[in-house]
């Protein structure tokens, strides 16, 4: 893909805040410093006139593709929002036990047919396979043992608050998310932290 055009196929209608151009750039030359890596897709008015910018990203893995932006064009005000979002997201799952007390359920990764990472609920365990339930499905369905993976507190985490969202797993990115999404996010986390606390004598449990 032409970099020279990339910014313009990502986004066409420009940026959200001043209607400029969206142009694609080495990160080290749009922000003056040599340790910062990867590109950036920003406004051309950025930053004298524009702090709209989103990072891409670096390299295809997982569900990263490069130089696709991992989220939405932001402003200095929503990547503060973001901030405060993901600090308190961090809460949750960089210590393991904290969303298990939080969200209960076992949720394992599988592989769909179409070579999608997908995610479920398991209901129980057969000579089949799994029998998970998900949001996106009305009734519940059977994974093979071994197609059937464990995944990460941070995943856990992120499948939990897609629910409580009510949004699709995938759609479900501090990064991806507008002013609005993120307040309710933030609320919704700062719930589930004041009940941790409020139990931390483990005398009760809570269910997010």
């Amino acid at each position: 893909m032409s970099t020279e055009k990339q910014g313009e196929i990502f986004f066409p209608k420009g940026c959200p805040s001043c209607g400029g151009k969206i142009v694609f750039k080495r990160a080290d030359e749009l922000f003056k410093n040599p340790d910062k890596c990867g590109f950036v897709y920003c406004c051309e008015n950025y930053p004298t006139n524009c702090t709209v910018f989103v990072s891409a990203h670096k390299e295809t893995k997982g569900e990263g593709i490069r130089d696709y932006p991992i989220g939405i064009l932001a402003d200095d005000k929503l990547r503060i929002l973001h901030d405060v979002c993901r600090n308190k997201f961090n809460q949750l799952w960089l210590d393991g036990n904290n969303i298990k007390r939080v969200y209960k359920d076992f949720v394992v990764g599988f592989t769909d047919e179409n070579g999608e990472s997908c995610y479920g609920v398991v209901d129980k365990v057969t000579s089949e396979g799994y029998i998970l339930y998900s949001p996106c499905c009305k009734e519940p369905f059977v994974v093979p043992l071994n197609m059937v993976n464990t995944i990460t507190a941070r995943t856990k985490a992120y499948f939990w608050l897609s629910i409580k969202m009510g949004i699709p797993f995938n759609d479900c990115k501090i990064p991806m998310f507008d002013k609005d999404a993120t307040e309710k996010a933030i609320s919704i986390i700062e719930e589930a932290i004041l009940n941790l606390k409020s139990n931390n004598d483990g005398t009760k449990d809570f269910q997010g």
